[in-house]
């Protein structure tokens, strides 16, 4: 089965995956989700992208590697607020500000919605 979403992880933590229905659990594994803008020409549609850390960090099995998984995730975090702008863009007729790459703003221009 085709994994839906990207997950990152570091090699040490790949022995403590857990799985249901043939995908990764997500919220019961320390995997950083990360999930892509998707342009849908047909509909004039862009989707988010994000990336997403659930709170199985927290649990009693994973306290040995908390601090070192969220440092992993804060790294990342930074690197996308430094490396992906924070700018202006229309959604319909709504201005908004937010983190959004310059190849995103083009769909802004030609009336594409954001969700």
């Amino acid at each position: 089965m085709e994994e839906l979403f990207p997950y990152i992880t570091k090699e040490e933590f790949l022995p403590l995956l857990r799985f249901r229905n043939n995908c990764i659990d997500v919220m019961d594994c320390l995997v950083i989700e990360m999930v892509r803008n998707n342009v849908i020409d047909e509909e004039k549609v862009v989707t988010g992208g994000r990336i997403y850390i659930s709170d199985a960090y927290k649990e009693v099995r994973y306290q040995a590697y908390a601090d070192d998984f969220i440092a992993g995730y804060e790294k990342l975090h930074r690197w996308i607020k430094k490396n992906i702008p924070k700018q202006t863009y229309l959604n319909g007729e709504k201005e908004l500000k937010g983190y959004i790459s310059n190849g995103m703003i083009k769909y802004s221009r030609e009336g594409y919605r954001f969700f």
